[in-house]
């Protein structure tokens, strides 16, 4: 399985890009939406994990992105953000499966996209 794996904060994401190749995944890391929008244009991707507190706010565009390129990815959204608490997410991106705190451990990360994707 295809995963894209996006954060701006370069430790977490090797580290979490290492526990989803453990789970038996192929990992494109994005660390900026440049980065993001690139691999999405070049590759197709069951799954996505997204932060969704990217400083630049550019998580929503994204996710829009990555629907229109690959209509069937599973999104699973991550954010230390309290706002998005309440569910609203799951109305604004329909292919969102999940939302988890972004202190989720790498472990539970890789089962839950191995879950939703299929894997």
């Amino acid at each position: 399985m295809k995963t894209l794996l996006i954060d701006h904060l370069h430790p977490r994401l090797g580290l979490w890009a290492r526990h989803l190749e453990r789970h038996g995944m192929t990992v494109v890391t994005a660390a900026s939406a440049d980065e993001a929008f690139r691999a999405l244009a070049t590759g197709q991707f069951e799954a996505m994990v997204l932060n969704m507190g990217l400083p630049d706010g550019s998580a929503m565009p994204i996710a829009d992105y990555a629907i229109f390129k690959n209509p069937d990815i599973k999104i699973i959204g991550v954010s230390s953000d309290q706002f998005f608490s309440n569910g609203t997410l799951f109305s604004y991106i329909p292919n969102l499966c999940s939302q988890l705190g972004d202190s989720v451990p790498p472990e539970d990360l890789g089962a839950t996209v191995a879950f939703y994707a299929g894997h």
